[in-house]
């Protein structure tokens, strides 16, 4: 059946058999009824391909693609290649989302007239739940530090956007190919909202590539990071904060990611970041934190543990 939808969501799915039937009855429920679901199975050995051409038996609404398996970027660029959408979202399959998160994101989206909106994530450990809300405003570069989740699975981006700035995710990477697109997505958006509800559930999921990171792993991130730092310098945008917070970021991936802790990689990541002590109220805990923890050791190690227990 050939028609056009208002929003289409892509799904790149494997080896989620366990997840992935709560993630597509969670978009099956939509309050928003005009959407297309692009399932995109990319190799899966398990049952999720099959539970995929289950789903688009039931409702037309679902299209399957299955390909050879070709990582999580290639999956969802196939399934840019395919949306109709004149919006697209993307959900992660081992998640689920509210059943009025579309309705409200697309109806305040046109509302406002954005190209880009973010909502809030309830991240789910095994034993609690953590919110990430945002106050409901117009994200400002200036704001980006505060108000920017680098992830695409809760936002809703026009679709005109994507493809007229040739945006996509890198290929033959591990880590943060939806961190770069949501960052190219972000800095050609006209205008960017946030908006304070809390519409999806992240799964905290310990096979997931992001909790079990490697070194080269993260000196991808910080090659793909430097490449978008030139991007913005070329493109003039001024975004200091937000740069220094993303690398500071990186920095603490290397000690709370590796088991055990990196503090040599730690040190040489985004070198230039060590002997920076920026006094601004939006990142001053973060600094405190980086520049305590380059020096020394035990204090670091501390604080590692310190955030294991509170985060992972």
């Amino acid at each position: 059946m050939n028609f056009s939808p208002k929003i289409s969501i892509i799904v790149p799915v494997y080896k989620v058999e366990k997840y992935l039937r709560k993630c597509l009855d969670s978009i099956v429920a939509q309050t928003f009824t005009d959407w297309e679901c692009i399932l995109v199975d990319d190799g899966s050995p398990d049952n999720s391909g099959e539970i995929c051409d289950e789903y688009a038996q039931k409702d037309y609404r679902f299209k399957v693609i299955h390909q050879e398996n070709k990582g999580v970027s290639a999956a969802r660029n196939k399934g840019l290649d395919e949306a109709k959408g004149e919006w697209i979202g993307f959900v992660d399959s081992d998640d689920w989302i509210e059943k009025e998160t579309y309705e409200v994101a697309y109806s305040k989206a046109v509302k406002e007239g954005v190209d880009l909106i973010q909502w809030g994530v309830f991240i789910e450990f095994t034993d609690r739940i953590s919110k990430v809300a945002f106050k409901e405003k117009v994200i400002t570069y200036s704001d980006a530090v505060k108000y920017w989740f680098p992830s695409m699975w809760h936002k809703l981006v026009l679709r005109k956007l994507i493809y007229d700035n040739n945006i996509t995710f890198p290929v033959g990477i591990k880590i943060s190919e939806d961190r770069i697109f949501a960052y190219q997505c972000y800095m050609n958006a006209k205008k960017s909202l946030s908006i304070k509800d809390c519409f999806y559930h992240y799964m905290m999921n310990g096979a997931s590539v992001t909790h079990n990171m490697t070194e080269d792993m993260l000196r991808q991130e910080e090659k793909l990071l430097r490449g978008f730092e030139e991007e913005l310098i070329r493109k003039n945008i001024k975004m200091n904060d937000f740069l220094l917070f993303i690398k500071v970021e990186t920095k603490i991936r290397t000690l709370i990611k590796l088991s055990p802790p990196n503090f040599d990689l730690c040190r040489n990541i985004f070198s230039e970041v060590n002997n920076l002590f920026i006094c601004r109220k939006t990142v001053f805990f973060t600094f405190v934190f980086v520049w305590i923890y380059v020096r020394m050791d035990f204090i670091a190690r501390l604080l590692i543990w310190i955030l294991k227990k509170r985060y992972l």
